[in-house]
């Protein structure tokens, strides 16, 4: 048998639901028993102590949680909470549970009475928005006195019973509290598997003269079939040899047991009458009397209450609570009084401090210590265990002296001390001081230090030696530099040497020995490298306000703690959005054309700069191209033009441009009207010979220009052919030569085109 399992806890029904939801599993009231923080270890919040409310939840949703949190509060102005009243809770996914705890002290007069803790709960994504609450309380500053009552009423945190399962990994019955009165009262868990479980009553002594009864309420839940068919049940026994063996009585119980339990199941009950599926008005408790007259006389007993469970599903178990004896002479259970303020006095604990090594000869000292919990004035003992018998100069304070003994080789004298404070003693701390053979004469003393050091111009440097002498002589050390540039060391004859770092341009080795002397001997030099370094520049840049795409943009780059002439190498890269090409990425001031984008878009560069090797931290700065809406470009594909028959014309759309000012991607020159042409494209032009005609007539042509995003737009120029016409043999009686074919003179032709009249060509005649 083993001792109950004591926890307060409060017990909600689980519940499952679809979303994000959480639920309250359980809430401990745990006491911080073996530390000053409890007065009396005894379950119970009291006046000056300090607990730990200890809160689980579940995840009852179908989705996983990660911003569960409790806060914690009360109406009672005596409890604090000294970490504060809100915590978060781990992530959790569906059916996990997840615990969290916060501190809690009561303050005040130290008066029994019924504290109510209020527990606000909530994931801040669950599907109904807000706190749940459950508000549980505690009975506190109450002491339990053994041994002093007939009448268990499972208020006591450490009731007198025992508990067995079989198999042993089964959970046990347990006391609980019920969350809304801090009511005890005795558990027993109907569980899923087949299990053995029992409740066991400390020994009873049965009166020689009165009837032997035991009183108490129940109320139980036992698994059954959906036609009513028992298969998890309990049974009340007894036994007068302290547990080795057990009888029924639970024909001597009003009321008996209800039912029979199936026997094909694997319940180690099976086939037993027992009490099984629910009690009488269930959930509320009962009455229940064992009579056993007086059979029992004058004998020692005990009572267990025993459940038997199968290996198909659970339900909720047996409830047990006011367990009243009549018959009995001794007061085998406790009784709750006011909190006495008697305080558990906490064994002080001893430390015997480090182990050494000495030479013989030498004086030692023992670096004793001890610490009281609660503060107490301790005294000391040492006791020598082991080793060549020596005399301490005081065993009784912490830090006695003796003389090492000469020995023939190296020796172990091994320390035990102990503190009292009083009342207790602490476990012995144990010290060993090993004792070395130094016969052979002076031994040098080696030294050394950090190898390579690594610092920055300006820097106070120190060097740190550290010696050894395996005599246990003391040591003096020496310092000196070796090389160049010189500087001044402090401390040049201590363990520890200083001196200022010089301003370098370029990465310098300075170069120290050091020895240490125990007097008698100087042990070999240790060289030590100071590498000086440059200071780190600090890189800045220049932020950079909006652009357009398609514009230059220049970056500004510089940097700080650096020396008038130092020569710094700047490095650009690009680490964010669409690649620009940087007209030099070693410049301080690169510069880029933003690039075309189809919405506002930020690109981002980063600088290091470097100064003798030594690379600041990166800087970024951002770009913001804003996109810029595209116009379509605008053809321009000339003036009309009026030329002769059989002349060459060209046709110039350069004029064409595009509103954002890009180059055009493509220009296309097409006849719309007029006869036929063969058009010679070159660019923005286009070559044609103008055709015969028989009168001034008009070629349309259209240019179509299309800028690099794919938009387009055209223009129309006509040009007018104008018919080469002979004048006439004969005089035009305008003072001017005809034409040979007996047409209008040139002049005429011109003229009369201006004003808007087109002569017909004569038709010319056959010889």
């Amino acid at each position: 048998m083993v001792g109950l399992f004591l926890a307060i806890t409060a017990r909600p029904a689980a519940s499952f639901a679809t979303g994000k939801q959480v639920e309250l599993a359980s809430v401990e009231l745990v006491e911080s028993t073996g530390t000053i923080a409890s007065c009396d270890d005894d379950g119970v919040l009291d006046t000056g102590e300090r607990a730990r409310v200890r809160v689980t939840l579940r995840n009852s949703g179908a989705e996983r949680l990660e911003r569960t949190s409790m806060t914690l509060s009360s109406g009672d102005t005596n409890l604090s909470f000294p970490e504060g009243q809100k915590v978060s809770f781990p992530a959790s996914d569906p059916l996990q549970t997840v615990t969290a705890e916060l501190a809690v002290k009561l303050s005040g007069p130290a008066t029994p009475h019924d504290l109510a803790l209020n527990i606000a709960y909530r994931d801040e994504e669950q599907s109904e928005p807000g706190d749940k609450t459950h508000t549980v309380v505690y009975r506190v500053n109450t002491d339990a006195l053994p041994g002093t009552s007939i009448l268990e009423k499972v208020d006591a945190p450490f009731p007198a019973w025992t508990v067995t399962a079989s198999p042993a990994s089964t959970p046990p019955w347990t006391r609980l509290a019920d969350s809304t009165t801090g009511n005890g009262y005795f558990h027993g868990p109907d569980h899923k598997e087949t299990g053995d479980l029992a409740l066991v009553s400390p020994p009873l002594q049965v009166s020689q003269t009165e009837a032997f009864r035991v009183i108490f309420q129940q109320r139980y839940d036992f698994e059954t079939n959906p036609s009513g068919i028992p298969y998890d049940g309990a049974i009340i026994e007894l036994s007068e040899d302290d547990g080795l063996s057990w009888v029924d009585i639970g024909a001597s119980v009003n009321p008996t047991y209800n039912v029979t339990l199936d026997a094909s199941r694997s319940n180690p009950l099976r086939g037993r009458r027992a009490y099984g599926g629910q009690s009488l008005s269930y959930p509320a408790f009962t009455k229940a009397t064992v009579s056993l007259g007086t059979t029992y006389a004058g004998k020692t007993v005990r009572i267990r209450f025993r459940i038997g469970t199968d290996d198909s599903t659970g339900a909720t178990g047996w409830d047990l609570d006011d367990l009243q004896l009549e018959g009995v002479v001794n007061k085998p259970f406790a009784t709750l009084v006011a909190h006495r303020g008697m305080c558990i006095n906490r064994a002080p604990v001893a430390d015997a401090g480090p182990a050494q090594t000495v030479n013989e000869r030498r004086q030692v000292t023992l670096s004793g210590s001890g610490t009281d919990p609660e503060g107490g004035v301790l005294t000391y003992e040492w006791k020598q265990t082991t080793g060549t018998p020596v005399t301490l100069s005081d065993a009784s304070v912490p830090k006695p002296t003796f003389v090492a003994p000469e020995v023939t080789g190296d020796t172990d004298l091994q320390f035990e001390l102990r503190v009292r404070d009083g009342v207790n003693t602490s476990v012995p701390s144990v010290t060993t001081v090993r004792v070395l053979d130094v016969s052979a004469g002076n031994r040098v003393p080696t030294v050394q230090a950090e190898p390579v050091l690594n610092v920055t111009e300006g820097d106070t440097v120190t060097l740190v030696a550290t010696g050894a002498d395996a005599d246990g002589d003391a040591l003096s050390y020496e310092w000196k530099q070796v090389g160049t540039p010189a500087v001044t060391l402090e401390g040049a004859k201590a363990a520890q040497a200083t001196f200022m770092a010089p301003t370098v341009k370029e990465p310098l080795e300075l170069t120290f020995q050091v020895v240490a002397s125990d007097g008698l001997d100087v042990s070999a030099p240790f060289t030590v490298t100071v590498k000086v370094n440059n200071r780190k520049p600090v890189a800045h840049v220049e932020p950079v306000p909006k652009v357009d795409e398609g514009t230059k943009v220049t970056l500004k780059g510089s940097a700080t703690q650096v020396d008038e002439g130092d020569t710094l190498v700047y490095a650009w890269t690009q680490v964010g959005g669409p690649t620009a090409t940087l007209s030099d990425s070693a410049s301080a001031t690169p510069s880029f054309t933003a690039p075309l984008v189809d919405a506002d878009t930020e690109l981002t560069f980063q600088l290091i700069v470097s100064l003798g090797g030594v690379a600041s931290e990166p800087v970024t700065v951002k770009v913001l191209v804003r996109n810029v809406p595209d116009e379509p470009p605008v053809a321009r594909a000339g003036g009309d033009q009026r030329i002769s028959e059989g002349s060459g014309v060209t046709l110039d759309g350069s004029k064409s441009s595009d509103p954002q000012g890009a180059p055009l991607r493509d220009y296309a020159w097409t006849q719309v009207d007029g006869p036929t042409v063969t058009l010679m494209p070159a660019g923005p032009r286009a070559m044609f010979n103008a055709p015969e005609v028989d009168g001034e007539t008009a070629l349309t042509f259209q240019l179509q220009v299309t800028d690099i995003q794919g938009l387009s737009s055209t223009d129309t120029v006509t040009v007018y052919v104008i018919d080469k016409v002979a004048p006439p043999d004969t005089g035009s009686g305008f003072g001017c030569a005809a034409g040979q074919d007996g047409g209008m003179p040139t002049t005429v032709l011109l003229l009369l085109a201006a004003l808007g009249f087109t002569p017909r060509r004569p038709r010319r005649r056959s010889p």
